[in-house]
């Protein structure tokens, strides 16, 4: 072992040797300044180093050498760019030829099948046309904007998850478990076109993010990777282990897409929406014959697809959040804004995100406060370039580090203070100028990178944290754990992480309920109803009966009447959880109920779900005791759903509306449903988009007696909230 070990230090040395030899008899060229270098030891040094341990001597090098600093990692040079005006010479004035890749370590060529992704691949045809795909097969606006369900969908997924963690506010949220799997399960539908059950995705969950925080401690193994295979074999077996557990778990899904797309074309039926995975098995490669894809590839663009919108995404909502936790003024100031929007829905519309500058600026100050990834990507130059009065070579390797733009105190006043308001003019609009990541312009800020490397989903990501942070704090307030300060340190994974992660307590918005069910106009003949006033126990279980009651109301000439049926109203805590069905024809009668649900996109428990509380098989607050358990009949619930739809609710609609009232299916639909309508179009003059925007604020108006003096016992919409 030790005449091994001194064949390989000879054989190094007189490696070094003649290379030294060789740079001395070339002209010398007049590199950016760095600390002298030993060669092989100080490569060797540098190697075992994550950029996060290299971030603090950077910032000495610079205070010491300047904004541009070689350093000797490997064999070629590596540059350092540490500020603004630098990275826009280099990335934008000058970006063809600082768009080359340098040649992957070996680690890396495995995972990314020699460099056949858009990250890794090298400036030319093959990028161009990997990126291009992307760009226009699934980041194009009318392709983000068909993934808006999805993203509704994963918007509720989140919301239960941590409605079900925090208990309305009694127990404290990690907050960032929430948004990784949440960003999964979209990611994973945007790349294989299914909506997974959650094991699937934990799955696929588990695989990357193994591979992702393993992957840094693989760095030793590029280190000479001949010597390495044989002195360090049990990490390369370790490294080849998770390369193939990523490969179990995505060819499978990658399969099965194939074999949808292959059954809907000879079946002719009606094309599935497009995934990324789609337009990965459509790719031919005309420098290598006309070739598809191999598997290997399309998993290592799937794997870098999921990771780019996962890690990145749930990274910068978690800092965002941290700091609206902790600066308790800057959420009040959004929760403001965003109660501005009427839209009259449970969420924000995306559409409704470009009337919140404010929202916006406090994106865009957690992006430039906490940028998820410290450096870009590597940058490889094609030819020799002056740059800030020094020579950068052919085929040095350069890095811009994206923190120490932005927070560059020359630029940015205070630059480690969250201050949002810094991309506000006065009068609250937004500035233009400072609000630009992409830096084509001026580099302020360049979270995504710049120029023709820049990340083309940047407009997705910007979507997903507006959208996500602005509905979960209009849906809920948060705040820290009692007695916690909110640390902002931070930690290198795969992303710049918190240190500490986020704890939260997350409880429900107290909204105002009159101006949650009822439109302005409606609130002035609300102001000369008579008083609500409602006795009740505080009791776990209440029964109250209600007298029969036959209120008037006047509207014009018109009067209207209305019979109060006797119901009883109990609160209590047996709930059901198991749906009970027996006989073959009540089954056949409860699946042909689920697939009329089938076409709002409700998966099979939710289906469940719906049926079992609308039919009395699930405990409903709204029934109380008195429902009699019954299967339901296709003829009721397709007559209630087109009763909806003849209301102008859409399919997306319906879907929200259900979610939030699942009973209205068991109503009746003459003497409930289509008469409380009637009460609201003809006595309270509430019809078209107005009616949509109460239905959709609250559907139970459906099923509630409307027309009250306040002394239903909890029967009506009105005393219900009350109640």
């Amino acid at each position: 072992m030790e005449s091994i070990w001194f064949i390989i230090i000879i054989t190094l040395s007189f490696c070094a040797t003649i290379k030294a030899l060789i740079n001395l008899l070339q002209t010398p060229k007049k590199l950016p300044p760095g600390p002298v270098s030993i060669p092989i030891i100080t490569s060797f040094q540098w190697l075992r180093k994550s950029f996060a341990d290299l971030e603090p001597t950077l910032r000495n090098l610079k205070t010491k050498y300047g904004p541009i600093v070689t350093l000797s990692i490997g064999h070629r040079k590596s540059i350092f760019i540490t500020t603004s005006s630098l990275a826009h010479q280099a990335l934008i004035q000058n970006g063809a030829i600082f768009a080359d890749r340098p040649p992957a370590p070996a680690t890396s060529k495995i995972v990314s099948s020699n460099q056949h992704n858009i990250s890794g691949a090298s400036y030319g045809p093959l990028w161009r046309l990997l990126r291009r795909n992307l760009t226009m097969q699934i980041l194009h606006p009318s392709k983000i904007k068909s993934f808006s369900p999805a993203r509704n969908w994963v918007l509720n997924i989140i919301k239960e998850s941590i409605k079900k963690e925090s208990n309305s506010g009694q127990n404290p949220v990690l907050v960032v478990d929430h948004f990784q799997f949440g960003m999964f399960c979209l990611l994973v539908f945007m790349c294989f076109g299914e909506k997974l059950d959650e094991k699937k995705i934990r799955e696929v969950e588990s695989v990357q993010r193994s591979f992702l925080l393993g992957f840094g401690k693989f760095q030793i193994l590029n280190f000479f990777p001949k010597f390495t295979k044989i002195f360090l074999k049990k990490r390369w077996e370790e490294f080849y282990k998770l390369r193939n557990d990523q490969e179990k778990v995505l060819i499978p899904l990658i399969r099965s897409r194939q074999e949808q797309m292959k059954k809907t074309f000879e079946d002719n039926e009606k094309s599935l929406g497009l995934c990324y995975v789609d337009s990965l098995l459509n790719i031919e490669l005309p420098d290598e014959g006309g070739r598809k894809l191999t598997e290997n590839e399309i998993v290592s663009l799937c794997s870098e697809f999921l990771n780019a919108g996962t890690d990145t995404t749930s990274t910068a909502l978690q800092w965002v959040m941290a700091n609206l936790v902790k600066y308790q003024e800057i959420q009040s100031k959004l929760y403001d804004e965003i109660k501005t929007l009427d839209s009259g829905d449970d969420e924000i519309k995306e559409e409704d995100l470009k009337k919140l500058p404010y929202l916006k600026a406090v994106i865009l100050e957690g992006l430039r406060r906490h940028p998820p990834g410290h450096f870009v990507l590597p940058h490889a130059v094609t030819q020799d370039i002056g740059l800030d009065g020094y020579v950068v070579p052919k085929e040095a390797t350069v890095n811009v580090m994206i923190a120490e733009i932005g927070w560059d105190s020359k630029v940015w006043e205070d630059p480690m203070m969250f201050k949002p308001e810094r991309f506000l003019s006065e009068d609250g609009i937004l500035n233009e100028e400072l609000s630009d990541v992409t830096g084509n312009k001026e580099v302020k800020m360049i979270p995504f990178g710049a120029g023709r490397r820049m990340c083309p989903a940047s407009g997705l990501a910007m979507l997903h944290l507006e959208y996500f942070v602005a509905n979960l704090i209009k849906e809920f307030k948060w705040t820290a754990k009692v007695g916690d300060d909110i640390d902002l340190s931070e930690k290198q994974e795969f992303t710049i992480v918190m240190k500490n992660p986020l704890w939260a307590h997350v409880s429900p918005r107290e909204q105002d309920w009159v101006f949650n069910f009822f439109s302005a106009g409606m609130l002035a003949k609300l102001v000369a109803s008579p008083v609500l006033t409602l006795e009740y126990a505080t009791r776990s279980s209440l029964s109250i009966v209600t007298p029969i009651v036959q209120p008037n109301i006047i509207k014009g000439n018109t009067w209207v009447s209305i019979s109060v049926s006797r119901k009883k109203w109990e609160l209590h805590s047996a709930a059901q959880t198991q749906i009970v069905i027996s006989g073959d024809e009540e089954k056949a009668m409860w699946e042909s109920c689920k697939q009329a649900l089938s076409a709002f996109n409700f998966n099979d428990e939710e289906e469940e779900k719906i049926l079992g509380k609308a039919f009395g098989q699930l405990h409903s607050p709204y029934w109380g005791e008195e429902r009699t358990k019954e299967v339901p009949k296709l003829e009721t619930v397709n007559a209630i759903l087109d009763c909806l739809k003849s209301l102008g609710l859409a399919d997306e609609d319906i879907y929200k509306l259900l979610k939030k009232f699942p009973e209205v299916l068991g109503c009746n639909l003459e003497t409930e449903l289509k008469n409380n309508v009637q009460i609201l179009e003809k006595v309270w003059a509430i019809k078209g988009k107005t009616l949509r925007s109460l239905l959709l604020r609250n559907p139970k108006v459906l099923g509630y007696t409307i027309d009250c003096k306040g002394d239903c016992a909890a029967l009506c919409t009105r005393c219900w909230v009350r109640f």
